[in-house]
């Protein structure tokens, strides 16, 4: 759920982070969804690839999408990003609960 959760909020302003958010949560509910063999859980797993593969074509041309080393070093970065602007925040003493800018480049 977490990563469904960034998945929806980075979709529009962080596609890429957005895909590899699904993309991960994908992995990680597969085998539950195989185990189980849910209805259910197998509707929301074929959904969920539906979009992905959607999202995919909208940003396919994007440099991060080229390998899964330029995937990963672009996640890395969008981490220290995200972590260097909270951090820049905590010591400013400016820091709150929850910035929706800390997400933006």
């Amino acid at each position: 759920l977490p990563f469904i959760q960034r998945a929806n909020e980075l979709r529009d302003r962080e596609p890429v982070m957005a895909y590899q958010c699904g993309y991960h949560a994908a992995n990680l509910a597969y085998p539950l969804v195989n185990e189980s063999k849910s209805p259910e859980g197998e509707r929301y797993l074929l959904g969920l690839l539906e979009d992905l593969e959607t999202l995919k074509g909208q940003i396919k041309d994007h440099p991060a999408m080229s390998s899964e080393k330029a995937s990963a070093s672009y996640v890395l970065e969008f981490g220290l990003r995200v972590f260097m602007a909270a951090d820049n925040e905590d010591r400013s003493g400016q820091a709150t609960k929850y910035n929706p800018l800390l997400c933006q480049h």
